[in-house]
């Protein structure tokens, strides 16, 4: 486990009594309440970018797998795009 710094936060007071009547149930410290909130949003967060990442990356071969842009060389094409454009 790392190694455990102290820290200090504000939090509304419906969330602290959330918080402490959860640890009451559970026998368990509020910071441990704590700790275990922010793994789960840090692992909900690291899942969220997986999954967007995912997306670019099916995203980023559709176009050359695409029945349209067969024999396209999309470079070329974007290429002479910004030139009509002025860009």
């Amino acid at each position: 486990m790392n190694s455990l710094v102290r820290t200090q936060l504000s939090l509304p007071l419906n969330q602290k009594q959330a918080a402490s009547q959860v640890a009451l149930w559970q026998n368990i410290s509020l910071a441990e309440i704590y700790r275990r909130a922010m793994e789960k949003y840090l692992k909900d967060q690291r899942q969220k970018k997986a999954d967007r990442n995912a997306v670019a990356n099916r995203l980023a071969g559709s176009l050359a797998n695409s029945k349209t842009w067969k024999n396209v060389n999309a470079s070329a094409w974007q290429r002479k795009l910004r030139r009509e454009k002025g860009i």
